[in-house]
């Protein structure tokens, strides 16, 4: 089985083993990726070349907890707001029950 190994050309340290590539196509280049996404390709068709990546699972259960949280603070507001209201109203009734305007 032929693979081709990928590695510091300095010190030896092997960087990655892929299935059998032709070495003298592969480029090696850095790339910004934003903090929660993995690289799934490296898009060729235009310059400079650029990443195309993907959110991680990880990182989309973090924004899941962001969204879910937002939402328990959005009932909250929503129940006493609520509660203000039937507080209002309770109160209305009474007035109008006792005759004082």
């Amino acid at each position: 089985m032929k693979v081709t190994v990928i590695y510091d050309s300095g010190t030896g340290d092997m960087l990655a083993t892929v299935g059998e590539h032709n070495p003298e196509v592969i480029k090696a280049a850095s790339f910004e990726v934003p903090d929660g996404a993995r690289v799934d390709r490296v898009d060729v068709s235009k310059e400079p070349h650029t990443v195309v990546t993907s959110d991680t699972p990880v990182s989309i259960s973090v924004k899941l907890e962001a969204l879910i949280d937002e939402n328990k603070a959005t009932i909250k507001a929503n129940q006493e707001a609520i509660a203000a209201q039937d507080k209002r109203l309770l109160d209305a009734i009474n007035t109008l029950m006792s005759g004082e305007e």
